[in-house]
């Protein structure tokens, strides 16, 4: 592969992780091992090897049930066994610093509605899938087993979402850790690499991410966890909105449970079973960002986390139910389009928003936020930098996926630095005035009047 390297331009002390070869899989390795690979640092190189046969058919695979039948339940697609996943870390000078291979690794495709592609398709990767032994050795390596990487077809400037998920953690909320990486794909049969392109490596919401102390959850992998794609916290959402697991106990009833309290009475259901002051930030977070493909407007790209140990629950009630919420999916916020505006049509913000004290709250805590944000200006724009760097050194020249309002990486960190600066200065003034005194109603159609954008 053709690579070109830059020189790093952000402060190594800021973000750079000495890659080390650890011991042991307890969590606290496995964190740490994580932190390293998800780092800006790096330079990721990543070789599936597989037949063209199977990758014809995996990249090509159309999601069972349509391409946006929210009412599909089960697995829209099916894994693959690759016969070996090579990865490459080098720095951003282009010098190597380890290699890794995982041998009988578990490939499929994911996506669903606008960011399908059989070009470039998403991918989520299982490396003990078909080999347990790859577990460990994995954990030692790379911290975890579960891989997820986007093709950031709704993300042109490929910067956006780790952008993202680093504003939702300064900002105090559980996120996903992230970096770039380029893709090929070895065809074993005919000896032919295709280069499939640039993706964003992030980190799936799954058992380590839940375990990981900075997302300060307090039963760490013993609750039980959803995934929210268009229904809600009700009914509907308990048969369709799938199970992702993790607890020993009322899988999927606590979720009911919330659901019918919610229908009894809204703000009570709300406050028997969301953390409230949790959801106030995320919702925060979500009008700072233009997150108008999330959970607060769209009613889709956020999981939900019953943040209680159910191993040994007895019965279900406020005391052992405490959702929390998880951005996911947040290729599309920080739209030049979009207003910055404070949305109302899932149900917990609809509730909330009704709530005077809650109302005073999320104003507050936006105003908060974005004057945090503005003390830490500096040090926000060389992460944007940074990204940028890796962004460069790990492009081959080949894709050509991204660009925010320009043709280059340069162009997109110079557009979020264009965002960060007018967020700072305008967003709390263009919420409603900063007063909040009415939610934005259209939920699907998009803002109408002024947006007061970059």
């Amino acid at each position: 592969m053709h690579r070109s390297f830059l020189p790093m331009i952000a402060a190594t002390f800021l973000f750079g992780l000495t890659w080390t070869q650890p011991v042991g899989a307890d969590n606290a390795s496995n964190q740490k091992n994580m932190d390293a690979f998800y780092s800006p640092d790096n330079v990721i190189n990543l070789t599936v090897k597989m037949s063209s046969d199977e990758w014809n058919e995996l990249r090509t695979q159309q999601p069972q049930g349509g391409n946006c039948n929210n009412e599909f339940i089960g697995d829209r697609y099916t894994w693959f066994e690759a016969e070996k996943l090579d990865i490459e870390i080098a720095d951003l000078d282009g010098n190597v610093v380890t290699e890794y291979e995982y041998s009988d690794i578990g490939i499929k495709k994911k996506s669903f509605c606008g960011s399908i592609n059989s070009d470039k398709p998403s991918l989520n990767v299982d490396l003990a899938k078909y080999d347990g032994d790859n577990e460990g050795k994995a954990e030692s390596d790379i911290g975890t087993t579960r891989l997820t990487w986007n093709n950031s077809v709704q993300d042109p400037s490929i910067l956006k979402q780790c952008f993202g998920y680093r504003l939702f953690r300064l900002a105090g909320l559980p996120a996903s850790r992230c970096n770039v990486a380029w893709l090929s794909i070895f065809m074993t049969d005919t000896d032919i690499t295709e280069e499939i392109g640039i993706y964003v490596n992030v980190e799936p919401i799954k058992k380590k991410y839940l375990k990981n102390p900075a997302n300060e959850f307090s039963a760490s992998d013993n609750g039980n966890l959803y995934e929210i794609a268009t229904f809600d916290i009700n009914l509907d959402g308990v048969t369709y909105n799938e199970y992702k697991g993790y607890s020993d106990e009322y899988e999927r009833q606590d979720y009911g449970w919330s659901a019918t309290e919610m229908d009894q009475n809204p703000l009570r259901g709300i406050l028997a079973s969301v953390d409230v002051d949790q959801f106030i930030r995320y919702w925060a977070m979500e009008a700072i960002t233009q997150h108008r493909d999330g959970y607060s407007r769209n009613i889709t790209n956020t999981y939900i986390y019953n943040d209680n140990d159910l191993t040994d629950a007895t019965s279900l009630s406020e005391s052992n139910i405490a959702f929390s919420f998880l951005p996911w999916g947040i290729d599309k916020i920080m739209d030049r389009t979009d207003c910055w505006q404070i949305y109302c049509c899932a149900r917990v913000a609809q509730g909330l928003f009704k709530d005077q004290t809650s109302l005073q709250q999320v104003n507050q805590t936006i105003s908060t936020l974005l004057a945090d944000f503005a003390a830490q200006q500096d040090q926000i724009n060389q992460y944007i930098d940074a990204l940028a760097a890796e962004a460069n050194a790990t492009w081959t020249g080949a894709d050509v996926l991204f660009g925010e309002n320009g043709r280059t990486i340069d162009d997109s960190a110079n557009y979020l630095h264009e965002w960060l600066g007018a967020a700072i200065t305008n967003a709390v003034a263009s919420i409603d005035g900063g007063a909040n005194s009415s939610c934005f109603p259209d939920c699907f159609n998009g803002p109408s009047g002024p947006c007061n954008g970059p």
